[in-house]
């Protein structure tokens, strides 16, 4: 009986359970409420029960465990609660399929489970489930998926884990796990997917991660890792996501991952990484986020990055790189953010940048630029945000600027730019124009009216205030006025554009979330984790 995703609503009829000879049930994707009805258990040949993504709540009646011939039960995304019933470790061993994950189930994980011998998918995530992981699931030796994920778990990552050989994924993502990652993890062979972010996670990165070599994602970010990045890393050679941002991460990045040829996504924001940016990072010729902000990284931008055409962000911003910008940037076609401020670079801005068609954030704030805004600017048809505040920039502002239509967001003050504004950038959405202390050009696109009389003058609308500091995080920018209010723009999902109100002295953007000093030395932060202290 398959009636997934239709628009059924209210209870599962207990009748159901009299239909002895069914072999599938998928009430899957409906509106469905109440109690799980313990009937179903009479459903002797039923192989498939399927009820996930509905609303049904209460406790998940044992009794489903007499079902001898159900080979997948998932009640994935509904309002379960209480404890996962140890009764289903009787589940017989035709059982391969068992989804329990997005509920509100509470208590420890049931060691009974592990009597399912032939289990090879378990996903818990999403629940209120705390303790250890139980020693007894490490019997598990035909799983090849566990999904432990966004539950208050505790205590160390076991090494019993490194003996789930058939493991394909393993994600643990966001507990309150501690202590090492095992190095038994590079036994996993088969193991595709390591999730272990957003924990508590300490010490090393094991050097014997580099011996998975079916690894296609590798996501260790948000924890406590110290140390340097291991060199065997670049042994992965079908890694396609390297997530290791928001650690302690310290040393060289490593030039073997440039060996990394199938690398779509390389993060390695907000750690201590230092040295100079590995030019056999122009190889990854699949890179479309290369993401290095907030480091203490040194030296030139290497011109090799100027061969990553799949490039879709490029952020080495707030670090200590110098020298100049590489015009091979200008080949990047496929770019839609270049953030490289806050850093030493010097000398002129590129005019090839102006080929830079899909560019929607153009940030090179607080360097040592110098010499004239290049016209070609002008032809980023695409560009949003435009921020060259705080170098040594000269001569005037290029007309052509007049002519980027989506610019919402211009920053161009603390410079030595002469002249007068360009009459196409008066209605910029916000802007510091007004620092500059510059009149606006006079139009003479329209011809001289002729002589009327005049009405009252109206006072003119003045730009907005001025923008004395700019700070972004993954996704989001946000600005400190002259004024002391702050302003942001770009991704929303968690209100990390959505300031309070005040007056604000300092601000500091990471990730998904922002923090701000107040004038009376409180901090007010916004979006993931909102506080105020």
């Amino acid at each position: 009986m398959d009636l997934r995703h239709n628009q059924l609503s209210g209870p599962i009829p207990p009748q159901l359970g009299n239909l002895q000879n069914l072999q599938t049930l998928s009430l899957f994707g409906n509106r469905m409420s109440g109690q799980i009805p313990p009937q179903l258990a009479r459903l002797t040949y039923l192989q498939a029960l399927e009820l996930g993504r509905n609303q049904l709540s209460g406790s998940i009646p044992p009794q489903l465990a007499q079902l001898p011939c159900l080979r997948g039960l998932n009640l994935t995304v509904n309002q379960l609660s209480g404890p996962i019933p140890p009764q289903l470790g009787n589940f017989s061993n035709n059982l391969d399929f068992l989804d329990l994950s997005d509920n509100q189930l509470s208590g420890q994980i049931p060691p009974e489970l592990s009597n399912i011998s032939d289990l090879k998918w378990l996903e818990l995530d999403g629940n209120q489930l705390s303790g250890p992981l139980p020693l007894e699931l490490s019997r598990f030796a035909n799983l090849t998926v566990l999904n432990l994920s966004q539950n208050p778990l505790s205590g160390q990552i076991p090494p019993w884990l490194g003996n789930l050989s058939s493991l394909e994924a393993l994600s643990l993502v966001d507990n309150q796990l501690t202590g090492r990652i095992p190095p038994e993890l590079g036994n996993l062979s088969n193991l595709k997917y390591l999730n272990l972010y957003d924990n508590q996670l300490t010490g090393r990165i094991p050097p014997e991660l580099g011996n998975l070599s079916n690894l296609q994602s590798l996501n260790l970010h948000d924890n406590q890792l110290s140390g340097s990045i291991p060199f065997r890393l670049g042994n992965l050679l079908n890694l396609q996501v390297l997530q290791l941002e928001y650690n302690q991460l310290n040393g060289r990045i490593p030039p073997e991952l440039g060996s990394l040829s199938k690398l779509e996504r390389l993060d390695l924001h907000f750690n201590q990484l230092s040295g100079r940016i590995p030019p056999e990072l122009g190889n990854l010729s699949n890179l479309q986020y290369l993401i290095l902000f907030d480091n203490q990284l040194s030296g030139p931008i290497p011109s090799q990055l100027g061969a990553l055409s799949n490039l879709v962000w490029l952020r080495i911003n707030e670090n200590q790189l110098k020298g100049q910008i590489p015009p091979e940037l200008g080949n990047l076609s496929m770019l839609e953010w270049l953030l490289l401020n806050q850093n030493q670079l010097e000398g002129s801005i590129p005019s090839q940048l102006g080929e830079l068609s899909n560019l929607e954030w153009l940030v090179l704030g607080d360097n040592q630029l110098s010499g004239q805004i290049p016209p070609e600017l002008g032809n980023l048809s695409s560009l949003t945000t435009l921020y060259l505040s705080n170098n040594q920039l000269n001569g005037q502002i290029p007309s052509e600027l007049g002519n980027l239509s989506k610019l919402k967001y211009l920053f161009l003050s603390r410079n030595g730019l002469t002249g007068c504004i360009p009459e196409g950038l008066r209605s910029i959405e916000t802007n510091d124009l007004a620092r500059l202390e510059l009149d606006f050009c006079a139009s003479d696109s329209q011809p001289e009216p002729e002589p009327e009389p005049k009405p009252e003058p109206q006072p003119e609308p003045q730009p907005e205030t001025g923008f004395i500091a700019i700070s972004s995080g993954s996704n989001h920018v946000c600005a400190l006025r002259e004024d002391g209010s702050i302003a942001c723009w770009g991704a929303n999902d968690v209100g990390q554009a959505d300031p309070p109100a005040g007056r604000f002295t300092a601000i500091r953007s990471e990730a998904n979330r922002t923090c701000a000093v107040r004038e009376n030395g409180a901090i007010a932060c916004w979006g993931k984790f909102t506080v105020e202290s």
